[in-house]
């Protein structure tokens, strides 16, 4: 079986993450290994069981990181194409300009992984970001920094997870701000025109 044939079965949400969670496994293998994948085209995957196997190429070794920052985009490209069932004429530039109309589509602990690496350039494995998630749930910490944009092994609180948190976080703590500001405004204002009607009566 390849992959679209088991996406041809409407595999749930959840079925679907959890075989994109091996998937990434198995290309960090390979990048581990010198090489990069050579199709994310889902007939081009095929399956063992669940248990994917990728046709794979051997990198060029004065342009790895490249190499691997491809493979991860590509592999993320497949993944929001997946989610929202369009596989067939999906293009990236569309993507790009649209990417929140798919952001629905996305398992909510995901949407900033995807986000970060479809519009940011952050090139993070998929399993990576779950084990940050995961560490996280935890230790109950925060994760700050970035990764630069290249693809590595493991999220430390200096990673891009940490980025994506920490910005997620400020942008709520501003939005928090702004509308208690707003209604303090509104109610100062509020305030005043009683005084003034109430003077005006008098």
């Amino acid at each position: 079986m390849n992959l679209e044939q088991w996406f041809s079965a409407r595999p749930s949400q959840e079925d679907m993450r959890e075989m994109f969670l091996r998937m990434d496994e198995q290309m960090k293998n390979i990048h581990s290994k010198g090489c990069y994948v050579s199709s994310f085209e889902p007939r081009n995957i095929m399956l063992n069981g669940l248990t994917p196997s990728f046709n794979v190429g051997k990198m060029d070794k004065y342009n790895y990181q490249q190499m691997m920052n491809n493979d991860v985009f590509r592999f993320a490209f497949m993944n929001v194409a997946a989610y929202s069932n369009c596989l067939n004429y999906l293009r990236p530039s569309f993507l790009k300009e649209h990417f929140d109309e798919f952001i629905p589509f996305l398992p909510v602990q995901d949407r900033i992984y995807y986000k970060s690496v479809i519009m940011e350039n952050n090139f993070s494995y998929l399993s990576d970001y779950q084990a940050a998630l995961v560490s996280q749930g935890e230790n109950n910490q925060n994760f700050t920094g970035s990764n630069n944009g290249k693809a590595h092994g493991s999220y430390t609180k200096s990673t891009s997870v940490g980025k994506m948190y920490a910005e997620e976080i400020l942008d709520t703590k501003a939005y928090i701000n702004i509308t208690v500001l707003s209604v303090l405004i509104i109610t100062t204002v509020l305030i005043t025109m009683l005084v003034v009607m109430s003077t005006a009566i008098k």
